[in-house]
Order: structure tokens, then sequence, then C-alpha cells
């Protein structure tokens, strides 16, 4: 008979990643409690959330969720989620992914107990090298707004340089009337 208790520690995990869509598995070790509740409050801030969990109950929950059809996109990380050591919890990552690895990566940058184990992103599977270089990255408001600006600047420049010797003449113009 299986035990009730770790049923609903599967079942809760579960909808846990169900809940985020985009997660990210990290790895805490010595880690204060302090720092964990900074961790908390910064993913807080970027829509994300923090939860503690066994490496074998998130292994079941895993196999469980990508026997459905929905997720059948984490058999790639089934297989290597099996490989679980160490004390781990599960970044809640939701739609925008970006803000919560920014978050998480500055709160590491402090604390060097904390790192990137695996990750599931748009239905993609990283390590935990790929999930360090991808939370350096800008966000994607960021960027937009280094599109949007890189396209304006050629068109400023363009109609200065058209109304820049336009202006010049003018004020030779007006000079030369002052003069006269």
């Amino acid at each position: 008979m299986k035990n009730q208790k770790k049923l609903s520690q599967q079942t809760a995990v579960s909808d846990f990643l169900k809940k985020s869509e985009n997660f990210a598995l990290i790895k805490f070790d010595k880690t204060t409690h302090i720092a964990l509740e900074g961790l908390r409050k910064e993913l807080l801030k970027a829509n994300g959330r923090v939860k503690v969990i066994k490496n074998t109950i998130f292994t079941k929950a895993i196999n469980k969720m990508a026997a459905e059809k929905e997720y059948k996109d984490l058999h790639t990380f089934q297989k290597q989620a099996r490989s679980l050591k160490e004390n781990t919890a599960i970044l809640g990552l939701g739609k925008d992914w970006s803000n919560g690895l920014n978050a998480f990566a500055k709160v590491a940058k402090t604390d060097k107990s904390l790192s990137f184990k695996l990750g599931f992103l748009d239905k993609t599977t990283y390590d935990g090298v790929a999930l360090d270089k991808i939370s350096r990255l800008p966000s994607k408001l960021e960027l937009m707004g280094k599109v949007i600006g890189s396209m304006k600047s050629p068109l400023n420049r363009f109609v200065y340089a058209i109304k820049f010797p336009a202006q010049k003449f003018a004020l030779v113009l007006n000079a030369k009337a002052k003069k006269a």
C-alpha cells in the first residue's frame, strides 16, 4: 500500500509544476534560511515561486505528468531528472520566465551555495550551465526596447541630417541680415 503522505506530496509537486508552465531545479547546499527567504522575496517581485522538494517525489511527479498527453514534452526532462542528487528546490517561473531567472541569478551571485541543476523553459530542457547563461541575458522587455531603439535611431539621424543643413542656412541668412 502506498504511503498517503507521499502521494499528497507528489500531487502537490505536480500541481505546482502545472501552474508554473516553465520551471527550473536549483541546488541549495548549506544555504541559510535568511538567504532562502531573500530568494523568495526576489522571486515574488518577478512573479516566481520556490518550493523545496524531495528528489524521489519530484521524479515520480515528472513520470506521472509525462504520461499525460499535454505534458509529453517532459520525456527528455524525465531522463535527466532521474540522476538528481543533493538538496533540490523548484523555481516556478510562469509564462515570462526571464524575470524569474534574472532574480535567481541576482541572489545566486551573493550566495555561492545556490546554483541551477535543470530547467524546462518553453517546452525545452536545459542543463545548469545553459540556464546560468540564459539568466544573465536581459529580459524580454529590455530586448524589445533595444530593438525598437535601434530601429528609431537611424530615422532620427536621417531627420537630423536633412534638417541640419536647413538650420545652418537659416542661421547664416539671419547673421547676414543682422550685419546689413
